[in-house]
């Protein structure tokens, strides 16, 4: 029941902040509308329907991709990493709870805030609009499924790099970096099928694709074995808890505390 007050209180502060919230449906439906109109045209002038992929599965695959983006958020690591500058961090350590604990439900609370107000209503008009395909209901149990591991693995991977703020007081540009790492080798901008042989064999190497491609290829019916999809989910979330677990007792004593 404790941790659940950081869950609770993350999304009490999503309905305070109403501008941020129209600014990030706004935002998404306005990206999910360019990726539309970019893929159709590519198609369109192409005349091919690349690795095998139609338009529809091609417009399934990014266009839910982007509107789950909200949910499966980066901020964990950006969070620590503001607490760490700004000094809060020390008040949130001399709490009896679980830093990593915590944060997961903050997170979780935020996460789910969005995937009710802001990925949940997109991808309704998406379905509406006939511009994605929903798969059998059995298909789709196991893409909701999926969704909540790549959440656990989005979550980790932040947690993971956000402790680097602890050595070095500062852990934006690594997150910066996550951030791009997972715009190039997730699938959320293009299909990882869509990439070269070399390009995708190290993107399928990478915990990345775990969170937006394996979920998009179980929607779209190309994952071959939804289990297999399962499984390769739930091994990074396992190895990124536990690695957040090594780093967060290694660094903890490292911990400088700035500003106030």
């Amino acid at each position: 029941m404790t941790y659940l007050v950081f869950a609770r209180a993350a999304v009490l502060r999503n309905l305070t902040y109403r501008a941020g919230y129209w600014m990030s449906l706004t935002g998404t439906a306005s990206m999910v509308a360019v990726q539309y109109y970019l893929w159709s045209a590519v198609y369109s002038t192409a005349g091919l329907a690349p690795a095998g992929m139609t338009l529809g599965q091609t417009l399934t695959y990014v266009l839910t991709a982007r509107a789950a983006s909200t949910f499966l958020s980066l901020d964990a690591g950006r969070g620590i990493s503001r607490r760490v500058r700004l000094g809060t961090i020390a008040a949130e350590l001399a709490r009896p709870v679980d830093l990593q604990l915590s944060l997961f439900f903050e997170g979780l609370g935020e996460a789910t805030f969005a995937l009710l107000a802001v990925s949940a209503p997109v991808f309704a008009v998406l379905v509406w609009a006939g511009a994605v395909v929903l798969p059998s209901p059995g298909a789709l149990h196991w893409f909701l499924l999926s969704l909540l591991l790549a959440y656990l693995v989005t979550y980790a991977l932040s947690f993971a790099v956000g402790l680097v703020s602890f050595w070095t007081g500062n852990g934006m540009g690594l997150a910066d970096f996550l951030e791009a790492g997972v715009f190039l080798f997730s699938g959320i901008l293009v299909p990882l099928d869509f990439f070269p042989g070399p390009v995708r064999a190290l993107a399928r190497a990478l915990p990345f694709q775990a969170i937006y491609h394996l979920p998009m290829s179980i929607l779209t019916g190309r994952a071959g074995s939804f289990g297999g999809a399962l499984a390769m989910q739930a091994g990074w979330a396992v190895l990124l808890i536990w690695a957040g677990r090594v780093v967060w007792r290694r660094a903890r004593p490292f911990l400088v505390v700035q500003g106030g």
